[in-house]
């Protein structure tokens, strides 16, 4: 059985300090770690997530601002070879996949655990295809979803999406367009 229900985040706080890893739960914290396609330590990522957070200790603030920045990443593939990753969307642009990496690598960047999503979405009418979107973990809440391409945090429109898979880390693998193909 897939439920599926409209989400409610009429709980969730107007503010956050952003956390401290130890005073994260253990189970949140494998969403930390740099991968082959959130390659947060890279030092164009962290300069870039640095900037969006700038002097904020607000998450929520700072998950608006990851927002702004994603939904500004061009929908598009300039560069061949084609690629997936955090590193590609924030230098030239990508579809869905790539700014949900990129939204990703900022969260991880800036200590915030933070979860990339495969979905099926309904809406595109009488046929399914994967798409990519994120959540974030906010402490004492909950893990928040955000739709990276069009800037929608928190993500409300769950009753078009079905769920498949919460990528853990160890199957974020870098996805460029030539090697992985067959996989």
């Amino acid at each position: 059985w897939v439920l599926i229900k409209q989400p409610d985040y009429s709980g969730i706080p107007t503010s956050v300090p952003i956390p401290s890893i130890a005073d994260l739960p253990d189970s949140v914290k494998p969403w930390l770690m740099p991968t082959g396609c959130v390659q947060w330590q890279d030092p164009f990522i962290k300069h870039i997530a640095d900037s969006i957070r700038g002097t904020t200790n607000d998450l929520i603030g700072l998950a608006k601002k990851i927002s702004w920045y994603c939904y500004d990443i061009p929908a598009a593939f300039p560069i061949i070879p084609y690629s997936f990753d955090a590193y590609y969307a924030m230098k030239w642009g990508n579809s869905c996949t790539g700014h949900a990496h990129a939204g990703a690598a900022i969260f991880r960047e800036n200590g915030i655990p933070c979860r990339v999503l495969m979905n099926m979405p309904i809406w595109y009418g009488d046929w399914f295809d994967m798409y990519l979107m994120i959540e974030y973990y906010v402490p004492k809440y909950g893990w928040v979803k955000m739709e990276t391409i069009l800037g929608l945090n928190p993500y409300t429109y769950a009753q078009q999406e079905i769920i498949t898979f919460a990528c853990n880390p160890e199957n974020e693998f870098s996805m460029t367009f030539p090697d992985n193909i067959e996989s």
